[in-house]
């Protein structure tokens, strides 16, 4: 799940799926961060965060409110 959650979070920011052209332009997916391990309750878990670039100026840059770019262990 925490493998999966970020690609999701990336596709409602952006509006529309991997491959899809309809929508408000928000910006363009620009392939992932380094592979990285996240410490969990139930033991290490490999997640690629995805990056996203030419997002609009008056929008907010893409954050990811599940995984932030440091982050080494879970929250919980």
């Amino acid at each position: 799940m925490l493998q999966v959650a970020p690609l999701e979070e990336v596709e409602s920011f952006l509006g529309r799926a991997q491959y899809g052209r309809d929508g408000e332009f928000r910006g363009y997916r620009k392939g992932h961060l380094p592979q990285r391990t996240i410490a969990t309750g139930m033991g290490a878990v490999a997640v690629r965060q995805p990056r996203v670039s030419d997002i609009p100026e008056e929008m907010e840059p893409f954050r990811s409110e599940i995984v932030s770019r440091w982050e080494r262990r879970s929250r919980t």
